[in-house]
């Protein structure tokens, strides 16, 4: 495959349409401060879908390097 190729397929498989890009926009306005600095999935916070190097101490180190 070519490069061109296998980002197009890439997108196919990851990307978002506008229209869900919209209401994942919306649903973040709207959340209230209970969502404030929580992970959301599909308009829900979601904090289960963090990956465990977010959840681990590395993660704190790396954001303070970054």
């Amino acid at each position: 495959m070519l490069p061109n190729d296998i980002l197009a397929f890439m997108k196919f498989l990851l990307a978002r349409t506008t229209k869900m890009d919209s209401r994942a926009l919306v649903a973040a306005a709207v959340a209230g401060a209970e969502s404030h600095g929580k992970y959301m999935t599909d308009a829900q916070i979601n904090d289960d879908a963090l990956s465990d190097f977010v959840k681990s101490a590395d993660s704190k180190e790396a954001s303070k390097k970054v």
